[in-house]
């Protein structure tokens, strides 16, 4: 009992989206992407690619701490998005970058640098 667990302390995700009426969307991301957060971004991304984008950027430079759920969701929406011929972008910030190059998925997601 009283035991914190790291999905207690997640930051709240914050989310915009630029460029709706474009090929390209950009989706802002800041806070943590956790267990708790990964779904709506998930989700939020997923709403964009109905629209039928040429392009999805997804702008994490506002992100302090990303997890396993979080790097399953970006997984996902690459594969999504390279079924529908879609580019996927992930702009890191410098902890995401860092997670990223650690788990070898600098090599699978299109990484800005």
């Amino acid at each position: 009992m009283g035991a914190n667990t790291g999905a207690d302390k997640s930051s709240p995700l914050s989310m915009t989206t630029t460029g709706q009426t474009s090929s390209v969307i950009t989706v802002v991301v800041t806070g943590d992407v956790d267990l708790v957060t990964s779904p709506q971004l998930r989700d939020k991304v997923g709403e964009c690619l109905d629209a039928g984008p040429r392009a999805v950027v997804i702008d994490m430079t506002g992100v302090n701490f990303c997890d396993s759920s979080g790097l399953t969701v970006l997984v996902a929406l690459s594969r999504i998005c390279t079924a529908s011929s879609i580019d996927l972008e992930v702009v890191p910030s410098r902890v995401v970058r860092r997670v990223l190059e650690l788990t070898g998925l600098t090599g699978t997601l299109n990484v800005s640098e």
